[in-house]
């Protein structure tokens, strides 16, 4: 296999590099390191620079133990029924913004045949009335025995929340 997330020739995901299935990296305040490097370092196809990765997980944890610092803090200030109020604003402002850039696509579709023959296929309808969208991917390809397989489902999902996201302006330009 080539280094890289999606080699080429992958038919199987630990071809495509570690596979981590359920590890403790943090008990008790303390980094599990050494464990996580002999996962990162022991696999068939181990991780081309541990030093690299673990240094990312070690500033991912840290964002985030800042995060649920300052949220502990601003709950502490204004309490949990305000912040979650605005939590929810957030949430409804994000929803606004989707339905307004609804409003300005009209129907259409795609259709895209893959490097190895498999169709892709898409096709966004658009409900003025309800300022919803619905995104088909009906006559897509199935599994295949190459590495671009994603469940269905997920795959839908994901492209669905990113293009709407680019609808509505995010991230801004």
């Amino acid at each position: 296999m080539t280094p890289g997330s999606t080699p080429p020739n992958s038919t199987r995901l630990i071809e495509e590099g570690v596979v981590i299935d359920d590890f403790l990296l943090i008990e008790d305040g303390t980094f599990h390191e050494a464990r996580f490097r002999k996962l990162l370092t022991g696999a068939r196809y181990p991780a081309r620079s541990p030093d690299t990765n673990i240094a990312d997980i070690k500033a991912q944890v840290a964002a985030n133990t800042c995060g649920v610092r300052e949220l502990q803090k601003v709950v502490a200030r204004y309490g949990a029924e305000v912040v979650a109020a605005y939590m929810a604003h957030v949430m409804q402002n994000g929803e606004e913004s989707v339905r307004r850039a609804i409003e300005l696509l009209k129907d259409s579709s795609f259709d895209y045949v893959m490097d190895d023959g498999s169709p892709l296929r898409v096709a966004v309808r658009v409900d003025r009335r309800a300022r919803a969208a619905t995104i088909d991917f009906t006559g897509t390809g199935g599994q295949h025995a190459g590495n671009f397989n994603a469940p269905p489902r997920w795959y839908a999902r994901w492209c669905s929340m990113f293009f709407a996201a680019l609808w509505a302006g995010y991230p801004p330009q």
